[in-house]
């Protein structure tokens, strides 16, 4: 597990996520979040597939490392750059997620949570892959050291973002920084979270599609 405490880590990660997709206050003033700014998101962006050797990493550092908890080891430190890039890494679609411009508006959303929650709704209500697609993947990744998540996730969470689907930022951190040495709870939390999640989903979807035909409602 991470060396960090859970709710250390969670501030820490919510503090970055807001310092990446809200306005910034200095000394008064506020400033674009690094999303609205091209030369830094690009900076951040950049680094997604290569190695944490790579030097474009360093140029990171300079909107990462702030919010690293104190004595931080090598796996949280990681998941926190490797988020940061992936939001930085979205399309224009997935970034106006994150800044409020283009709000999952529809009361019949549910919020953002785990990875495995953003798979159910991008199977029941976005319709982006099938369910066994979605289990396929989640096996896919639970399958993987640290190295091959790194690699793999960047590409399913694109995805899950350009088709506009929620996913908290905050909570991906803390489940990279948990995968060196609790890849199984973390990985059996992401598929608990998608069966849970679908289920209630597609139960919710099928009153309201009752609802809907019923005599009643065509009378209104």
């Amino acid at each position: 597990m991470s060396t960090t405490a859970p709710s250390v880590l969670t501030s820490a990660a919510s503090a970055l996520i807001r310092d990446l997709a809200k306005n910034r206050w200095r000394n008064g003033e506020a400033t674009p979040p690094i999303l609205d700014i091209p030369g830094d998101r690009a900076t951040l962006a950049r680094c997604l597939g290569r190695p944490f050797s790579d030097l474009s990493w360093l140029q990171a550092e300079r909107f990462v490392s702030p919010h690293l908890p104190a004595g931080a080891d090598t796996a949280t430190e990681q998941a926190f750059f490797l988020v940061a890039a992936m939001v930085c890494g979205q399309s224009p679609r997935g970034r106006a997620l994150d800044t409020g411009r283009d709000r999952v508006s529809s009361s019949d959303d549910p919020s953002a949570g785990s990875l495995g929650r953003a798979m159910a709704i991008a199977v029941v209500h976005r319709r982006l892959l099938d369910d066994k697609g979605a289990e396929g993947r989640l096996l896919q990744l639970a399958s993987q050291d640290t190295a091959g998540l790194h690699r793999r996730l960047p590409t399913l969470v694109k995805f899950l973002r350009d088709g506009r689907t929620p996913l908290s930022w905050e909570q991906l951190i803390v489940d990279l920084a948990q995968w060196r040495y609790g890849r199984n709870e973390t990985a059996r939390s992401w598929m608990r979270d998608y069966h849970r999640t679908r289920l209630n989903l597609e139960a919710n979807k099928r009153r309201k599609d009752k609802i809907s035909d019923s005599p009643e409602s065509e009378n209104r």
